[in-house]
């Protein structure tokens, strides 16, 4: 009987932290630029258009919390359709961050698009549907979704060399996952 492989796909919060803000430094560059060239639109002049009053800061926070918790969800149900029960799957606030776990290893496949799903579903395709349209608030929308992923990316970007026949499980503290085989 052979033992079983772990490999350990995990970043620290610092790593993770600086890594991200430079994925979300090229997210806002990557669809701003063509809008500001394609629709002329930049931020400045979107933001001088709305008077801040608190209805205003009140629905943005209110959008945040829904988008966030949404992002959340579409993991959970990422590793539902990969296989998971829902009991398998915790929810939770770790500091400020919010989270979806997956307690039990799944097929790496299923396991990257749960990851992706949310990235995928609130921030690239509302991005782009805003940048083709032409609608700015749709594309910043998109934009901040997207940023909000740049760790689900890193994760993405940890797994770029897994072989089909692993499976992932959800590191339970850290940043990232384990590879069993």
């Amino acid at each position: 009987m052979s033992e079983t492989q772990i490999i350990d796909k995990t970043m620290s919060f610092r790593a993770a932290n600086l890594w991200g803000s430079a994925l979300a430094i090229a997210v806002f560059v990557l669809f701003l630029i063509p809008q500001w060239l394609i629709w002329g639109q930049t931020l400045n002049q979107f933001l001088n258009r709305f008077e801040m009053t608190w209805f205003i800061v009140i629905l943005f926070f209110a959008a945040l919390i829904i988008s966030i918790s949404t992002h959340e969800l579409l993991h959970g149900i990422g590793y539902n359709l990969g296989g998971a029960n829902w009991s398998q799957i915790k929810f939770g606030v770790h500091g400020i961050t919010p989270y979806a776990h997956c307690t039990v290893p799944l097929d790496v496949s299923d396991y990257r698009l749960a990851v992706a799903l949310p990235g995928l579903m609130l921030g690239l395709m509302p991005a782009v549907y805003g940048l083709l349209i032409g609608s700015f608030p749709i594309l910043i929308y998109g934009v901040f979704m997207t940023s909000a992923a740049s760790g689900d990316a890193l994760i993405l970007w940890l797994l770029r060399d897994a072989p089909p026949e692993a499976k992932v499980l959800d590191h339970p503290s850290k940043i990232g996952c384990e590879l069993h085989f």
